[in-house]
């Protein structure tokens, strides 16, 4: 027997009236609301659980579960100064790509079908800026600053 596909996005007046007149013939009954809603709630709050665990495990793995000293805390925003900088003298369209790649985790496949060119050339792109990021902040490719080498 052959399935149909029904779109449920068209839906008739006809079938908002057949609707309706189920609804209606069925009795409210608050207990089964009551538990309907308490699963709601329950599914819920696990799903806010697990981000908040998954928000924790990327920091504690990116070593950021401790407090920064007021001396860290200054050296990160001079980082994001220059970062900043540096990004607003990147072409609009790398800026963009960047932005959608590291910012929104967006793979390159989906920034290039947004943009309509292939997905190597939003990868060279995106790699081009990050070299010229990493070369106006004077990192090197394992992490650590010019100076404090």
């Amino acid at each position: 027997m052959e399935q149909k596909h029904y779109d449920f996005k068209r839906f008739t007046e006809e079938d908002l009236r057949l609707y309706r007149e189920i609804l209606e013939s069925v009795p409210f009954d608050p207990e089964l609301n009551a538990f309907f809603v308490e699963q709601y709630h329950k599914e819920n709050r696990r799903r806010y659980r697990e981000r908040r665990y998954l928000v924790k495990a990327r920091l504690r793995f990116a070593g950021l579960s401790h407090v920064p000293s007021p001396e860290e805390e200054l050296i990160r925003k001079e980082t994001l100064f220059q970062l900043d900088d540096a990004m607003g003298r990147l072409h609009p369209r790398m800026r963009k790509r960047i932005i959608l790649h590291y910012g929104q985790e967006l793979p390159f496949a989906a920034i290039a079908k947004r943009e309509r060119v292939s997905a190597a050339a939003v990868g060279q792109s995106v790699e081009k800026g990050v070299r010229r990021l990493r070369r106006a902040l004077k990192i090197r490719k394992k992490g650590f600053r010019e100076e404090d080498s």
